[in-house]
C-alpha cells in the first residue's frame, strides 16, 4: 500500500508479506523503485514471485 507523507513531503510503500519499506518522492518514483527491488527481496527471503501492485488509497 502506497500513502502520502505530508511531513516529509513524499510517497511511502509498505508491504509486511515481502517484507518491503520504501519511498519516492512520486508515485511514478515509487513504482519504479519498487519494481527495481521486489526482484531482490523476493530472492533473499525466498518467495515465490509473481506480479505486484500500488494500491493507493482514492482519498489520496
Amino acid at each position: 500500500m502506497a500513502s502520502w507523507d505530508a511531513e516529509a513531503e513524499c510517497w511511502i510503500a509498505v508491504c509486511d508479506a515481502l517484507p518491503l519499506a520504501t519511498e519516492a518522492p512520486t508515485l511514478k518514483t515509487l513504482h519504479e523503485r519498487i519494481a527495481t527491488i521486489i526482484p531482490d527481496i523476493v530472492m533473499l527471503n525466498d518467495h515465490a514471485g509473481g506480479d505486484f501492485r500500488l494500491i493507493v488509497p482514492s482519498s489520496v
